[in-house]
C-alpha cells in the first residue's frame, strides 16, 4: 500500500498569499516571493532586526567563502533564482544578517557590506549558469 503524504492543500494555511507580493504580516515581517529554489519559495525579512530568513535557497558557502545559492539544490529554475536574487539585491537595504534553513549564516556590520555579498553571489550564479 502507498504511504500517506503529508502536506497542505491551497487554502488550509492560516495565511494564503496571493499575487507576487511582497506581503506585510501583522508581526512586522515582510514575506518576499523568491522563486527559483522552488516555484513558490519565499523569504522572511525582519527589517526591525535587520535579519533575512532565507530558507533553503541562500547561505554562506563554507567551500566558496561567500554568500551563495546552490544550483545542485535548485528544484525549479536557476534563471528564476538569479532574477529573484537580483530583486533581493535591490531590496537589500534593510538587513545585515542572512539566516538560512541549512548551512552557515552570514552576519555583516552594515547593509552596504551585505549589498556587496549579494552582488558577488549574483555574479557567481551567472558564471555557473
Amino acid at each position: 500500500s502507498e504511504a500517506p503524504r503529508a502536506g497542505l492543500s491551497p487554502g488550509e494555511g492560516s495565511v494564503v498569499l496571493e499575487g507576487v507580493g511582497p506581503w506585510e504580516l501583522d508581526s512586522g515581517l515582510r514575506v518576499i516571493f523568491q522563486p527559483g529554489h522552488t516555484r513558490g519559495h519565499t523569504v522572511l525579512l525582519d527589517k526591525e532586526e535587520g535579519v533575512l530568513f532565507t530558507g533553503d535557497h541562500l547561505q554562506k558557502s563554507s567551500r566558496l567563502g561567500f554568500l551563495a545559492a546552490f544550483r545542485r539544490y535548485c528544484w525549479h529554475s536557476w534563471d528564476d533564482q538569479i532574477q529573484s536574487m537580483e530583486g533581493l539585491w535591490k531590496e537589500s537595504g534593510g538587513f545585515r544578517a542572512v539566516l538560512p534553513g541549512h548551512g552557515q549564516r552570514l552576519l555583516c556590520t552594515s547593509e552596504q557590506e551585505m549589498e556587496g555579498h549579494l552582488k558577488r553571489c549574483i555574479e557567481w550564479m551567472k558564471e555557473v549558469a
